[in-house]
């Protein structure tokens, strides 16, 4: 029996040990918001986050099972040295091939490694110090370009802990601004009492009930529910 190298073991881990918090999420999350579209072009920046690296592993393997063709385009967002070399050897450990950025010119597809934990506290943070109600789309397109939020469904602490079992070491680890921050303390709290409150925010942003606001607004238009009488 031919023994797995340690990439194998890695996006086994995946498959299986991780299934239910890592590739059942992620693949709910590109059928349901349809994230991938045919013939695209998908350039994933690395940062050199755990995140940014399970976002090009998902899609990597998603690419070799799936009916849909599309391409994918790996480069390194960072700058500093040291970051860029931990990226080279992440890179190599998980067999992702590194290539230039995607030109500005090319219709291309930008990944965002944006996880639930961070729409969650965008929408929490935008009604407690920003006076509105607001979430973070799976997808958009802004200033031309297409993005896309794979991690859309996976949350941190899980991500988290598929980087310790394969004792994987990331140089970067992102820090969420004060606000953000704060309403993540505060949700963090809240759980303490009702371990749902995480998934009743998520599923709060997908069941709006226009019905019940006296006001909305879509782009640049404010709407009040006066305009119904």
């Amino acid at each position: 029996m031919r023994e797995l190298d340690r990439c194998a073991l890695i996006e086994r881990s995946i498959t299986k040990k991780y299934r239910k918090e890592l590739w059942n999420p992620f693949i709910g999350a590109v059928k349901r918001y349809r994230l991938i579209e045919e013939n695209a072009v998908i350039a994933v920046p690395l940062d050199g986050s755990a995140e940014a690296f399970l976002a090009a592993k998902l899609l990597q393997m998603l690419q070799r099972n799936t009916e849909i063709p599309f391409f994918l385009i790996y480069f390194p967002s960072a700058k500093e040295p040291s970051i860029l070399s931990a990226i080279t050897d992440i890179a190599l450990i998980l067999h992702i091939p590194l290539s230039a950025p995607a030109a500005q010119s090319e219709p291309y597809t930008l990944v965002q490694s944006v996880t639930m934990d961070t729409v969650i506290a965008a929408t929490v943070a935008d009604l407690l110090y920003c006076g509105k109600l607001q979430a973070v789309l799976p997808r958009e397109t802004r200033d031309g370009v297409r993005r896309i939020r794979p991690l859309y469904a996976i949350q941190t602490a899980n991500i988290e802990k598929w980087r310790r079992y394969n004792e994987l070491s990331f140089p970067v680890r992102h820090t969420p601004d004060p606000q953000r921050q704060a309403a993540r303390e505060l949700i963090d709290r809240l759980k303490q009492n009702d371990p749902d409150i995480e998934r009743n925010i998520f599923h709060s942003i997908h069941a709006v009930c226009m019905d019940t606001f006296p006001g909305y607004q879509t782009a640049e238009e404010r709407h009040t529910f006066l305009e119904k009488y």
